[in-house]
């Protein structure tokens, strides 16, 4: 079921695309195949949310795109779940904020796997700010070569949220799954008793500008980074860094950080 505020969600097979600015919202699975050509419409910015009792899942596969959304709700009312997978080369554009569970008692969840046939990476691409647990629960992973870009990010925003990150292998050909932060900050823990978990395994990468774990007082923050070739990587340079229970101001909660079994850091 589609449920349509003022603006107008258009579903072309292969191509997902918001027109006008207001709201739509998914409630029950639905999967874009991209091996079934699109009609091609015109769009602008709009707001996409993945949200219901029945946890539903919108899922792109066979190269499928989307195109005109701006921010994400994914899981954004207390009790509800809802979910976006990318499989097969398929790409995930979003051009505003990102928020996986937003509400208490919410979960979000987004997965970008795998390649297409011809070894295109899955991707996520344009989140001008990244959430993982406003106030509920969120959960990013990244494997089989999938690839995000994203701007500055926060696992666990306000009290009592959770937010786990997992980048994890590579893909048949050997791409390595990859989370790609550029020059912008991670957080890991940003509120009294929040939580933040990013997991780097077999093979992932991430970088970033810097990263902070567990930076209030209750908080509790992990990062671990096991395995060949499993890589996170910290910009140089003025206000880059590595903070473990704290920030570069001051100190804060319950951080770890583990680098095991052939995984560095760098």
């Amino acid at each position: 079921m589609f449920r349509s505020r003022l603006s107008l969600l258009v579903i072309a097979a292969s191509l997902l695309m918001v027109r006008a600015g207001a709201a739509q919202t998914i409630s029950s699975s639905v999967t874009f195949d991209g091996s079934i050509p699109p009609f091609g419409y015109s769009q602008s910015a709009g707001l996409l949310i993945v949200d219901g009792s029945g946890a539903p899942v919108l899922t792109l596969t066979n190269s499928a795109t989307t195109s005109g959304i701006q921010d994400i709700y994914i899981g954004s009312t207390s009790g509800n779940t809802g979910g976006i997978a990318a499989y097969g080369g398929s790409s995930l554009v979003t051009n505003g904020v990102a928020i996986l569970g937003f509400n208490a008692g919410s979960t979000g969840s987004i997965t970008i796997a795998g390649t297409s046939g011809s070894g295109t990476a899955s991707q996520w691409t344009g989140a001008s700010q990244l959430y993982l647990g406003y106030n509920g629960a969120g959960y990013l992973t990244i494997t089989g070569g999938g690839q995000v870009t994203s701007a500055s990010t926060i696992l666990g925003e306000f009290t009592n949220s959770t937010g786990v990150v997992t980048v994890a292998g590579t893909s048949v050909g050997g791409t390595a799954s990859a989370w790609n932060l550029g020059a912008n900050n991670l957080l890991l823990g940003n509120a009294a008793s929040s939580s933040g978990t990013l997991t780097v395994t077999g093979g992932g990468q991430v970088n970033a500008g810097a990263i902070s774990i567990a930076t209030n007082a209750t908080s509790t923050g992990a990062l671990t980074i096991s395995g060949p070739g499993s890589t996170f990587t910290v910009a140089s340079g003025f206000g880059h860094g590595l903070w473990v229970s704290g920030t570069s101001i001051g100190s804060g909660g319950t951080g770890s950080l583990t680098v095991n079994n052939g995984g560095s850091l760098v």
